[in-house]
């Protein structure tokens, strides 16, 4: 078997992990594409390395081999005779490699591609248990009463007086007045790792995001004003309902909707915008996609006065001042969430890992100053977390260690 024809392997190998993090450059693509154009066995391999269960089970597989040879082997690019050199060492890490390079490709590129690109070859096994966020969570009725919901659903609808998932099954009556217009109180409440969808009485569509509340009635008949209140971060798209106007000559307007936290009061009319009002960010973000929105500031229980209209593609910042501030931005980074992405742009670590310990339902410790450390990348958040992790270790500034569903940030 050739020198070139071994590295070769090991190239595509490296070429197929890293297309699982980020996005390859152009030549990089060119390169896999007619790798897989060779063969429908390379394609074979290909589909294989995407199956996340076939995956893992040919990373426990290497487990077997020399590891610490195969980080230096990928990490170092040694030269082909220095390469043959080590693996004759080891006789069955030998014997593996001088099969053909779709096996190579096969039981290598995940274990390979961790332990030569960052130097942690262990992460991806520490990050076993470690498990993406579901469509999980429960609801609270006015008697108190806890109904978990189904994680094989995906979201829920409040209608007359009933809890009912969107596939239309009937899932509870909400009180003893169900059934009728008297409003009871009910809140929705994603654990970490947990996210759902829920439709209003109004017809009004809510995606909370992982460690989250929504607080809202039952119905919003006999009220002038839709109020909900909400804790951590929720997409809206609010539907739109008319009521007469007692001011206005019994003219038909819109039935305003009010989404209070504890740091401001949104009032809408009819928009799609995302609300980001976690306590420990520190500051609450409001991004509005369509229609138009008044943030106002709230301290405590008092409203403060004044307050600022928003356009489509502007995002109001209040912290615990009374002021306001207002920027142009991208508004798919604040719903690449409910995309089910995380997007980064230059955003600190400290930032980044609140998000991933709330989705994935882990501790954060920070050893060293890797905290000062700014990022930028899109990612799925379907993908095991050592992915993501991988993802940041790529530029070298920063390094991690999972102890349990403890994380490590160096």
């Amino acid at each position: 078997m050739s020198n070139q024809y071994i590295y070769d392997s090991f190239k595509i190998s490296s070429l197929i992990a890293l297309k699982r993090t980020v996005e390859l450059e152009a030549h990089e693509q060119r390169e896999l594409d007619a790798w897989l154009n060779e063969s429908e066995a390379n394609r074979e391999v290909y589909a294989r390395m995407e199956n996340e269960d076939l995956r893992m089970a040919d990373i426990d597989e290497m487990n077997s081999f020399n590891v610490n040879v195969a980080k230096d082997l990928v990490k170092n690019r040694i030269a082909a005779e220095k390469l043959q050199q080590k693996l004759a060492k080891d006789y069955r890490l030998w014997r593996w490699v001088a099969v053909a390079a779709t096996v190579l490709v096969t039981l290598g590129a995940g274990i390979w591609f961790y332990a030569g690109r960052s130097g942690q070859s262990e992460l991806v096994l520490a990050a076993r248990d470690i498990v993406p966020g579901k469509n999980i969570a429960t609801i609270t009725l006015a008697d108190g009463k806890v109904v978990k919901l189904s994680d094989t659903k995906t979201g829920v609808i409040i209608d007359a007086g009933k809890l009912i998932y969107n596939d239309s099954t009937d899932l509870a009556g909400l009180s003893s007045g169900a059934g009728t217009n008297k409003p009871t109180m009910l809140t929705l409440a994603t654990p970490p790792g947990g996210t759902y969808q829920v439709t209003l009485p109004d017809g009004t569509r809510v995606w909370l995001n992982a460690a989250s509340s929504l607080k809202f009635p039952s119905t919003f008949k006999s009220f002038t004003k839709r109020n909900v209140e909400l804790i951590g971060e929720a997409y809206f798209e609010v539907a739109k309902v008319m009521i007469k106007d007692k001011g206005a000559k019994g003219k038909e307007g819109r039935m305003p909707f009010v989404v209070l936290t504890d740091k401001q009061k949104v009032e809408v009319l009819g928009t799609h915008f995302n609300i980001n009002a976690y306590a420990d960010e520190g500051v609450t973000k409001t991004t509005l996609l369509e229609g138009q929105v008044k943030v106002s500031s709230v301290a405590g229980t008092i409203l403060r006065p004044g307050g600022v209209v928003l356009s489509p593609n502007e995002q109001a910042t209040v912290s615990g001042s009374p002021y306001i501030t207002v920027k142009n931005v991208d508004p798919d980074m604040a719903v690449a969430w409910k995309d089910g992405y995380f997007k980064f742009t230059d955003e600190p670590v400290p930032a980044i890992m609140r998000r991933l310990s709330r989705w994935y339902n882990v501790d954060i410790v920070y050893d060293g100053n890797g905290n000062n450390a700014r990022f930028g990348g899109k990612i799925s958040r379907d993908k095991n977390i050592a992915e993501v992790l991988e993802m940041l270790t790529s530029t070298k500034r920063i390094s991690f260690k999972i102890e349990g569903r403890k994380i490590i940030v160096k």
